[in-house]
């Protein structure tokens, strides 16, 4: 059966009657908590009518979308220093949730055409420089 995106009152968004995003401001979801690339597909395109259409908010000029190996990004959420934040945390020490958040902003990325920078290479982070010269030369691009 199709996915059922509803809003209440209260601005609060539903999938299959399970609360999925509450609205401060506009929409935010980057956690999105579906399994099914057709779901995800219908949940976007939902964001995105509510965010553009009803709440009149100007789409932007550029996404810059940045992408790292899954393995690298994990390797360092483990190296941190300070992992106290990360075991206590119930999304990032769930390694099937962050597999899933991973898969659906690749979708996200790819599907609404955002631009993706990709920060890791050989199986190791880009340097920040790196990083930040991708970025800068994808953005005189885009404003040439």
């Amino acid at each position: 059966s199709p996915a059922k995106v509803i809003e209440d009152e209260k601005n609060n968004i539903y999938l299959n009657q399970q609360i999925i995003a509450i609205p401060k401001g506009f929409t935010k979801w980057t956690k999105i908590l579906i399994k099914e690339s057709k779901t995800c597909k219908e949940f976007i395109d939902f964001i995105v009518d509510y965010e553009f259409n009803k709440l009149k908010i100007q789409s932007p000029d550029l996404v810059i979308y940045l992408h790292a190996d899954f393995d690298v990004v994990t390797n360092l959420r483990n190296e941190r220093t300070d992992n106290e934040g990360v075991k206590n945390d119930i999304h990032e020490s769930n390694l099937d949730f962050m597999k899933l958040v991973y898969k659906n902003s690749e979708y996200a990325a790819n599907y609404l055409n955002w631009e993706t920078i990709e920060c890791s290479k050989d199986n190791k982070m880009k340097s920040i420089e790196d990083i930040h010269n991708d970025i800068w030369n994808k953005v005189k691009e885009i404003c040439n």
